[in-house]
């Protein structure tokens, strides 16, 4: 959960002087974490509505904030995400379903 934090706090156009420098360091950033993390984030630790919504979210500012560069990432990395997203239609709580369907709109 503190890496999906890190992540948001990288991607928040808060903390961004958005520089073209600064934003391509900052996509790579974000996307390099995300393929990190992605493989470690299962069925088990996505059973956490926290750690659940959290990760939607961050896939939500992800795909609206970098379209070109989440587009671009590898067809493993992808698959990994649109399973994950599946899990999140099917969860029992309302809260992580509908996160779910706010990223898939962002798509």
């Amino acid at each position: 959960q503190s890496l999906l934090t890190l992540l948001e706090r990288i991607s928040s156009k808060d903390l961004l002087d958005w520089s073209d420098e600064t934003v391509e360091f900052a996509s790579d950033a974000v996307l390099n974490g995300l393929t990190i993390i992605l493989p470690h984030l299962n069925r088990g630790l996505l059973h956490y509505p926290e750690i659940c919504v959290q990760f939607f979210d961050l896939l939500q500012d992800i795909i609206t904030t970098y379209p070109e560069k989440f587009a671009a990432l590898d067809e493993a990395s992808r698959g990994n995400i649109l399973n994950s997203m599946g899990y999140g239609f099917h969860h029992a709580k309302s809260v992580v379903v509908r996160a779910g369907v706010r990223c898939l709109k962002a798509m």
